[in-house]
């Protein structure tokens, strides 16, 4: 553990993950948000919301299109569906939601505005 302590305070490795870090911003913001309001739940903390909330981030973030999209500001989960907070303009929304509907546990993708991309069919 200390080895790896020094390991990361090396002022090479500091830069190098701050590159990193920078590089993939949108993602870093994208986790924070989603994380935060989900911590922040007034039902409380369910490891299974958790393990959710973090497949379909995972999904977004291994997603080459909307993993650096500036348009895709947060990612909630309500129940078993999924609600954006997205730029209503951002054409990828379509392939991302067909996308997360794969996820384990998503039933259904909405927009923050209540509008309803997609639905597990047979729900």
């Amino acid at each position: 553990m200390l080895r790896l302590f020094r390991t990361l305070m090396n002022p090479l490795s500091r830069t190098a993950i701050l590159t990193v870090a920078w590089s993939r911003r949108q993602d870093v913001m994208r986790w924070g948000r989603s994380l935060w309001t989900e911590l922040h739940n007034p039902d409380g903390i369910s490891p299974a919301r958790l393990a959710t909330v973090g497949r379909v981030l995972l999904a977004v973030t291994s997603d080459t299109e909307a993993s650096g999209a500036k348009e895709l500001r947060q990612v909630r989960l309500d129940g078993d569906t999924v609600v954006l907070d997205v730029d209503p303009r951002w054409n990828r929304v379509g392939r991302l939601s067909d996308r997360l509907l794969k996820v384990k546990g998503v039933k259904q993708v909405m927009t923050e505005t209540g509008q309803r991309l997609h639905t597990v069919s047979g729900s």
